[in-house]
């Protein structure tokens, strides 16, 4: 009788599990990692705490995607999959153990090779990766990556615009506790990360640069959020209303942040924002007969009203913006424009140092050094003019960095990448174009913006190497085939 009634309570969960009614579920767990992602997944360091949680947590939370994945919703993502796949195994690789005649003549192994001479160590064999430590975690990072595309691949395209909704709340929150970071006196308490720009605002990061990347993509998802509000038949003026306060706090922190890079992508995003919400300001509401009949009285009806809103919503953001601007380049707050104003390449640590990046990409540009290993290799070229307390923990041009730690494979895989990108986007601008902005034209917006300012920002830091961004770069390789699929379909039945 006991076992028969264990039978009849285990039914219900038998029928969820079967995946019935799961699509809730499936999101709901989506949202959940992505938090998870951004809480603590803030700062590149190998030894922040948070790391290894977010890392363990990512692999049931892949397994479960994996479990729950409805059929056909991986189709498209073969790709990118298999580029993590690939980087992956080349990372194993170079820690695959090497003759000592084999090692010793690989590009910059002599000095080494030269002192296990001299110390007596004989022929050790050992890995292409000069750091085999830092090489496993590079490894162990991809978990983030892999389990938020597969989790995301599972939600149904109808709820991505939800998860767009998440970025964008953890957008605010995350700007807000970066003006309590500043208004506190820089007090510790309110940063997560112990190694950080103390007394800037770096929100959930432990990288100022990366706060302000993150809130400038997230403003490319206020803009589509709308677009959509505003074209949509069930209006709600207190959600447009609010996403355009969001809209111009994002963009106001984005310039008190301090970054250069953030001021230069929060630019791009601001363009992004007003290609997709400007035109339908402009545009006004729809003149139908029904319209014409109630609002024909109406202030906002008369042509005279209609230029006098042309201008107002024209010239007034940009007075504003321009006057924000202004105020933040007298204020004693260090801010993206005063920091950009005063800057001088050939005096910046990013120009010092350029030299010896480009010997490294020549020296090692074949094999590499292996992945994680270039603060120790840059010790070794690193000019006595350059030396002080800090070290340089990355090349400050993730492009650079990857040629100089993958090598001549790393290379390849990333034109792939690049490839793929450039081929999906192309397609969802192409889709817009022909339905002259029907469709597609928000996606085709926001993930060309976004891919741009992620490559744009490499060229001078590192953001996606910082498992929180890791987490919506995968977010935006999933929208894109989602938008190119779906946008495929409502054009060819439209035929």
């Amino acid at each position: 009788m006991g076992l028969s009634n264990l039978r009849k309570r285990a039914k219900p969960f038998q029928s969820w599990a079967q995946g019935v009614d799961s699509r809730p579920v499936r999101l709901w767990v989506a949202c959940a990692f992505l938090i998870l992602a951004i809480l603590i997944g803030g700062g590149s360091r190998s030894d922040i705490a948070s790391v290894p949680i977010l890392r363990a947590f990512a692999v049931p939370f892949g397994a479960y995607a994996i479990w729950a994945m409805p059929k056909g919703n991986l189709n498209g993502l073969g790709r990118p999959l298999c580029f993590l796949g690939v980087l992956a195994c080349w990372m194993l690789l170079q820690l695959v153990p090497l003759p000592a005649s084999w090692w010793s003549a690989l590009p910059g192994r002599a000095s080494v090779f030269s002192v296990d001479m001299l110390l007596g160590q004989g022929e050790i064999w050992r890995p292409l990766s000069l750091t085999p430590t830092m090489t496993w975690n590079s490894i162990l990072s991809l978990l983030v990556p892999v389990a938020a595309m597969l989790l995301f691949a599972a939600v149904d395209r109808a709820d991505f615009p939800r998860l767009a909704m998440v970025v964008i709340f953890a957008a605010v929150a995350s700007a807000v506790l970066g003006l309590l970071q500043i208004w506190s006196g820089g007090d510790h308490f309110l940063y997560f990360y112990r190694i950080t720009n103390n007394g800037s605002m770096v929100g959930f990061f432990s990288n100022r640069n990366h706060h302000a990347i993150f809130l400038a993509c997230s403003l490319l998802f206020v803009g589509a959020a709308q677009r959509s509000a505003m074209l949509s038949t069930a209006r709600a003026p207190a959600k447009t209303l609010g996403l355009t306060f969001v809209a111009l706090f994002l963009v106001v922190i984005i310039i008190a942040i301090g970054s250069r890079g953030g001021l230069i992508t929060g630019f791009s995003a601001v363009i992004a924002f007003a290609l997709m919400v400007w035109p339908l300001v402009l545009r006004g509401p729809a003149k139908d007969a029904r319209t014409r009949r109630g609002r024909a009285s109406s202030f906002m009806a008369g042509d005279g009203s209609a230029k006098l809103r042309r201008a107002a919503v024209t010239i007034l953001p940009l007075l504003a913006l321009a006057t924000l601007a202004y105020l933040f380049a007298v204020s004693g707050q260090s801010n993206a424009i005063s920091r950009g104003a005063s800057l001088n390449y050939a005096s910046d640590m990013r120009g010092q140092t350029l030299p010896v990046l480009l010997e490294l990409m020549r020296t090692h540009w074949l094999f590499g050094t292996g992945f994680g290993s270039f603060s120790p290799v840059y010790m070794m070229l690193e000019p006595d003019a350059l030396l002080q307390q800090e070290y340089f923990n990355h090349a400050h041009n993730d492009w650079g960095q990857m040629v100089i730690e993958g090598g001549l494979p790393m290379i390849v895989l990333v034109l792939f990448g690049i490839g793929w990108a450039c081929l999906g986007l192309g397609r969802l601008i192409a889709i817009a174009w022909r339905s002259r902005g029907a469709i597609a034209f928000s996606e085709a917006v926001v993930l060309a913006t976004a891919a741009y300012i992620l490559a744009a920002s490499s060229l001078g830091d590192y953001p996606l190497r910082t498992p929180s961004i890791m987490a919506l770069a995968a977010l935006l390789a999933v929208g894109l085939v989602r938008a190119t699929e779906s946008a495929k379909v409502i054009l060819g039945a439209s035929r």
